[in-house]
């Protein structure tokens, strides 16, 4: 056991420990998103498409978001960036209980995507400050760990809070952000220089934007994430329309073509455990093959072309969810299942393109290589 724990946990710096820790916080407590399209429907009585279009500003801001928190850790800091957009999220949480009007509702949802989403890049920016190269790998692995985990237990406690009251639902994940600040702030340096004005920087977006191999593998990403991220936004009106209570949805913890055919807790389960599985074996091969497909001079920016995949389809997934469910009823999670099986076997059909796209990538690097020694 010992060894183990060396082998997987031991060794780590403790600012990364006290980042890892606040993400958990923050995860633990990420009640709202979650049930945001029940509170809209339940305690505001909009209907499933509008509040599918007000859930989908969050992702509309978080697109917004998670590039401009790119930019800012580097002129902020790391530190700074996300002390502000912890500070803003759990404000803007927090209001998010007591506002009635609708575009204010809507505009608040987007600020709090948009602060959310900042804090992503900032804190992958820090654990590569803290983290040596080698321990890199399992550094990530532990923090997507804590992600599942505590969302995981933020589905589960916030289907027990929603029956109590959803004002209480949003407190506590304004306060969960509020306590991750607070660690930040007493425990946390700053990890990074800030940017030199006058330092070159080589390539532009434009070399991801027009890279065809991988923005294939990002459009195909794009439409699994649209149909896994039903699960945190459409899914309880679902549940609901089948006479279900709200701590129902928070047993799931955690494939879109077997709700079609659920309509009890049980059923649902067994949805959200293929659902679970599917994710859990798609995202780390998803980092490792857009590390793979990045030029080391440009990994950033394919980095955060590919991330902002997420927050584009958290804006597309309640719309499209929305409209689905009023209009198609059950026959909108068939629709979803054939979807994800068509796009991962879009990604089998790809992957030879890939693997020459990654030699000829080889191949060049060496002959650099080869140039750079000859000099």
């Amino acid at each position: 056991m010992r060894t183990w724990y060396r082998a997987n946990v031991g060794g780590l710096p403790r600012t990364y420990w006290y980042l890892w820790t606040g993400m958990l916080i923050n995860r633990l407590g990420g009640f709202a998103v979650l049930f945001l399209s029940l509170y809209l429907t339940s305690a505001r009585g909009l209907s499933p498409t509008t509040a599918g279009l007000v859930v989908g500003a969050h992702g509309l801001g978080g697109a917004v978001g998670v590039l401009a928190g790119g930019v800012l850790a580097d002129r902020w800091g790391r530190r700074s960036t996300l002390l502000t957009c912890h500070a803003a999220a759990a404000v803007l949480l927090f209001s998010l209980a007591f506002v009635t009007w609708l575009p204010l509702l809507a505009a608040i949802t987007a600020l709090v995507g948009f602060a959310q989403q900042m804090a992503s890049p900032a804190l992958v920016a820090a654990i590569v400050d803290v983290v040596p190269e080698p321990d890199r790998t399992r550094a990530f692995n532990l923090q997507f760990w804590a992600f599942n985990l505590g969302v995981a237990g933020a589905s589960l406690l916030a289907g027990i809070v929603a029956e109590v009251s959803f004002t209480l639902l949003f407190t506590i994940d304004a306060a969960a952000t509020l306590i991750a600040f607070l660690l930040l702030l007493l425990r946390v340096p700053e990890t990074g220089a800030t940017r030199d004005p006058g330092r070159a920087q080589s390539g532009s977006l434009r070399t991801p934007l027009t890279d065809r191999t991988f923005l294939t593998f990002v459009g195909l990403t794009f439409v699994l994430a649209v149909l896994s991220m039903q699960a945190s936004t459409i899914l309880p009106l679902a549940m609901r329309a089948d006479g279900l209570r709200p701590s129902a949805y928070g047993l799931l913890g955690l494939g879109t073509g077997a709700v079609a055919v659920s309509d009890t807790v049980p059923a649902y389960l067994v949805a959200a455990a293929v659902w679970t599985v599917g994710q859990m074996l798609a995202a780390p091969p998803n980092a490792e093959i857009i590390a793979e497909l990045s030029p080391p001079a440009l990994r950033g920016r394919y980095q955060g072309v590919f991330y902002l995949t997420f927050p584009a389809a958290g804006f597309v997934a309640p719309a499209v969810g929305g409209w689905g469910l009023q209009h198609l009823g059950d026959r909108f999670w068939a629709l979803g299942g054939l979807t994800g099986v068509l796009a991962a076997a879009g990604h089998l059909l790809a992957a030879p393109a890939r693997e020459r796209h990654l030699q000829r990538m080889l191949t060049e690097s060496s002959r650099a290589y080869s140039t750079q020694e000859s000099r």
